[in-house]
């Protein structure tokens, strides 16, 4: 993950630790170094007078007020012993966070002001709506925690992958132009990718936006729909978080629902994607109750039905168990992407990814020119792309399997490797993908290997 730009300026924690020392000195009966902070105050402003800063506040539609209160609670993360400084002024606070009342204690706020401040804090006010400031409790001194949104977008902190109870982040992540897929297929990804971003359109012409994009990925296994699916993430700039059902599910009641609100809620203060892989195992249609096991069972179902429908990141789900998705969440899907078996173009630019450079192995005969070994490694991977239709999965695990075989005969000194080894490698990889599947090896199945394989294998 690239980092991210830094918006804010050092000037702005200088600032903080002057309102810090005034109110000190009121506290001491000092005479209070008004101009000192008015002084900072000035540069301050000047260093927000920059187009970043403009388009900061002019998408999550910010106040002065919002800006105050977004400062002095990253305050503590940018400059340490600014959170030391806080729990001295906070009697009790462990956290090193602000409450709204000490900020405003520290801007010297008119009583006017300081229930302008608190009203930025409701539920609809902008730092709360869009996932930059969360307050544990309502009470006035209750510590204000910045989100990671504030923090990645604000200060340029990289998530470390232990944000969101419950998931784990996916990194790396590919681009959509690695996923090999039908045309059309290419450019639903692309145009889902963007609907986060029209959102706030959509609420400017009236309609409402109850939930971010839920999608459904679904058709056989090892077509590439988690592939896929980390793919959009990156294509709509987000990060990508896999939900972890053993770190969710509970066998004690209403541990599972405890755990899904954990997750939602931190997944809000994010720009992320949420990944239900297996997304048939957690989101199963409810049965008929016949004991209290079934009741807790389709109340969870029942309480992840009402999250996903709040909640307003982009969740993605993969599935090749459609049928077994309960009705009511294909209510709340958006849109459902079906991926079927890749085919015979499709297979050999496949083959072609996942060989790589191993392809040059194709022919040992070190005689030919380049042209020939090129017109050799086409033949191959039109030969190798008809026939049965094999899943990408099933094509990269193969590719593996040959490469780790290849790469055993190559480091052996004291044996050359014989003529068209790679095709002898391909071979007892397809079938040993075959056998996975308790497949017999038939001429049919695995076409022109069948003359490279084993006796042994036949």
């Amino acid at each position: 993950m690239s980092r991210p730009s830094v918006i804010v300026n050092d000037k702005e924690w200088e600032r903080v630790k002057a309102y810090i020392d005034c109110a000190e000195n009121k506290r001491k009966e000092e005479e209070p170094s008004f101009t000192i902070t008015q002084q900072f105050d000035d540069e301050v402003e000047k260093s927000r007078n920059n187009p970043e800063w403009n388009s900061f506040l002019k998408k999550y539609e910010l106040q002065k007020a919002d800006i105050d209160i977004l400062i002095f609670a990253l305050a503590p993360i940018a400059s340490p012993i600014i959170g030391w400084l806080y729990r001295e002024h906070q009697t009790g606070d462990i956290s090193g966070h602000p409450g709204i009342d000490l900020i405003c204690e520290l801007l010297s706020l008119k009583p006017s002001d300081v229930m302008t401040y608190r009203n930025r804090l409701g539920k609809q006010a902008p730092l709360i709506k869009h996932g930059l400031i969360v307050s544990e409790h309502s009470m006035p001194f209750a510590p204000l925690r910045p989100t990671q949104r504030a923090r990645t977008q604000l200060l340029g902190l990289i998530p470390d992958g232990t944000e969101i109870p419950g998931a784990t982040l996916v990194e790396p992540l590919p681009s959509l132009e690695e996923v090999i897929c039908p045309r059309t297929l290419k450019e639903q990804l692309r145009q889902i990718a963007s609907w986060p971003g029209h959102d706030s359109q959509l609420t400017r012409w009236g309609i409402a936006v109850e939930h971010g994009p839920v999608s459904l990925l679904a058709g056989p296994s090892g077509t590439g729909k988690t592939l896929a699916a980390t793919a959009l993430a990156r294509e709509a700039g987000l990060s990508l978080y896999r939900v972890d059902l053993g770190l969710l599910v509970s066998k004690y009641i209403g541990e599972t629902e405890k755990n899904l609100n954990a997750m939602f809620d931190r997944a809000a203060e994010m720009d992320c994607a949420l990944l239900f892989d297996e997304a048939d195992s957690l989101f199963g249609k409810r049965g008929q109750v016949k004991d209290a096991k079934d009741r807790y069972a389709n109340m969870e179902v029942g309480h992840l039905l009402s999250r996903i429908e709040r909640h307003r990141g982009m969740c993605l789900l993969t599935s090749n168990l459609r049928e077994q998705i309960d009705p009511a969440f294909l209510r709340r899907i958006d849109v459902v992407l079906h991926f079927n078996l890749p085919t015979e173009e499709e297979r050999r630019l496949l083959w072609k990814k996942y060989l790589g450079k191993m392809v040059c192995h194709t022919n040992q005969n070190k005689a030919k020119k380049n042209d020939e070994d090129k017109k050799d490694q086409t033949e191959l991977l039109n030969k190798l792309a008809v026939g049965p239709r094999r899943t990408g999965a099933q094509i990269a695990n193969a590719c593996r399997y040959a490469g780790r075989l290849l790469a055993a005969e190559l480091t052996r000194k004291d044996k050359t490797p014989p003529q068209d080894t790679l095709l002898n490698k391909i071979a007892a990889s397809v079938h040993n993908e075959l056998k996975k599947n308790s497949a017999e090896a038939l001429r049919s199945s695995l076409g022109f290997l069948w003359e490279y394989l084993g006796e042994e294998q036949r």
